[in-house]
């Protein structure tokens, strides 16, 4: 679901739109600030994305 132009195929059978790139770069925004991001997912009743950044303290 991470990788660049990913579609899963039920999109890709409904002909929706969409380029598949929006994962792939909120995966790469986040792992650039040190975070994670991951996802469970049931089919027909939908998915939890989790992302954890961690927390910057200021001085």
């Amino acid at each position: 679901m991470f990788e660049r132009l990913w579609r899963s195929e039920r999109a890709r059978i409904e002909r929706r739109e969409g380029t598949g790139l929006g994962m792939a770069i909120a995966q790469t925004l986040i792992q650039v600030h040190g975070g994670k991001i991951d996802v469970t997912s049931k089919v027909g009743v939908g998915s939890c994305f989790w992302v954890k950044l961690p927390v910057v303290v200021k001085k």
